[in-house]
């Protein structure tokens, strides 16, 4: 089952690489993998 979440989630350039875009994106959007963000955006529902 997908949730919703009331709020869209973006990355900026400023990003730390903190890991809440990965753990709160309904559709695994975002990874990190080595240091770098991957954003797959084909998945995004919004």
């Amino acid at each position: 089952m997908v949730r919703l979440l009331k709020v869209r989630i973006t990355v900026s350039s400023d990003c730390d690489l903190c890991g809440l875009c990965v753990r709160y994106c309904p559709t695994d959007v975002f990874s990190i993998v080595g240091s770098k963000l991957e954003v797959r955006s084909e998945r995004c529902i919004y």
